[in-house]
């Protein structure tokens, strides 16, 4: 738990400053500033990660604010939320600074590869947002169509923040998911 304390700086005004209380791990507090900043640097906010990874926006907060330590996460947890980042166990392990030696037993179930499930075949969804792009503006609540499959070829969709963005790969945001190749968009049904 953190408690606010305040301080006066130069002017003498008082000036907060949030401190770390003897209830919050150094090491948690230490990982969930991580995953905070993984976040702001995609421009997501917590309730995205929720949506994205299939876990509680309560149970991201408390990572994130180090009241629960992500190295202490459970299989299923640790494989729902580096999905959702789209990163791997490695990965995971040198950025949340996963000790080695706890390295056996902090992984996913995963089998294959990194990432959401494969689906085979294209996929619609409905985009909360507009589709921007060079020349391109899909209204929100349109129908897209994609092929995740193929995260190579063509346009594709990808996915930053709270918005999608329609490019070649090479021209997509940095910190863009890509959703797949697009193949069309429609009104909604």
């Amino acid at each position: 738990m953190a408690r606010r304390r305040t301080e006066p700086n130069q002017n003498g005004a008082e000036a907060a400053d949030l401190t770390a209380t003897s209830s919050v791990n150094p090491q948690a507090l230490h990982r969930g500033l991580k995953l905070q900043a993984w976040l702001d640097h995609r421009g997501l906010r917590q309730a995205d990660l929720a949506r994205m990874t299939g876990l509680t926006e309560m149970t991201i907060s408390k990572y994130a604010s180090g009241k629960t330590d992500i190295g202490s996460m459970r299989p299923a947890s640790i494989t729902k939320l580096l999905d959702g980042m789209y990163v791997s166990d490695t990965w995971a392990w040198k950025y949340f600074e996963i000790p080695v030696e706890q390295r056996s037993s902090w992984r996913s179930l995963r089998q294959g590869r990194m990432g959401p499930p494969v689906t085979t075949g294209p996929e619609t969804f409905l985009a909360e947002f507009p589709v921007q792009g060079s020349g391109w503006m899909i209204p929100a609540q349109s129908l897209l169509t994609v092929d995740p499959a193929d995260t190579d070829g063509g346009l594709q969709i990808g996915q930053f923040g709270g918005g999608y963005w329609i490019a070649k790969k090479e021209e997509q945001p940095a910190g863009a998911v890509l959703l797949g190749r697009f193949i069309s968009s429609g009104p909604p049904a």
